[in-house]
C-alpha cells in the first residue's frame, strides 16, 4: 500500500498550487471589503509571484518546490499565531487565518515529506 504513484504526486502538486492561487484571491477580496484599496498593487504582485511560483512548481522544478515549501510553513505558522492572538478582536477574521493556516501548513508538509511528491521531482527523466 506504500507504493509511489507518479500520478498521485502530480494531482498533489496541482491541489497545492490551487489552493495557494485561492487563499491568496481569498485574502485580496477580504482585505480590500475590509480595509479598502491601499494595498492592491502589492497584493496583486503577490497574486503574480504566488501564480508564477506555482507555474514552477508544476513544471518539475526542485527550487520552486523547496521555496514554495519555506514560504508556505512561514506563512502557516505566521497566521496560525496571528490567527490566535486576534481571537478575542475578531474570532471570525481570526478562524478564517487560522484555516488558511492549517492548509499552508499542510502544502508545506506534503510539498517536503509526501513520497509521491518527492518522486514527481527525481523520477528518472529519459
Amino acid at each position: 500500500m506504500n507504493e509511489i504513484d507518479e500520478e498521485k504526486g502530480k494531482k498533489l502538486i496541482l491541489w497545492i498550487s490551487a489552493s495557494s492561487v485561492v487563499a491568496c484571491i481569498i485574502v485580496i477580496v477580504i482585505y480590500n471589503l475590509l480595509l479598502g484599496q491601499q494595498q492592491l498593487i502589492g497584493q496583486v504582485i503577490r497574486f503574480i509571484l504566488t501564480s508564477t511560483l506555482c507555474y514552477f512548481l508544476y513544471r518539475e522544478k526542485n527550487w520552486a518546490r523547496w521555496t514554495m515549501g519555506i514560504l508556505l510553513a512561514l506563512g502557516g505558522f505566521l497566521g496560525l499565531f496571528v490567527g490566535m492572538s486576534f481571537h478575542k478582536q475578531a474570532p471570525a477574521g481570526a478562524i478564517i487565518l487560522e484555516l488558511m493556516a492549517i492548509v499552508y501548513m499542510s502544502s508545506a508538509y506534503l510539498l517536503f515529506f509526501n513520497k509521491n511528491v518527492k518522486h514527481h521531482y527525481f523520477k528518472e527523466r529519459g
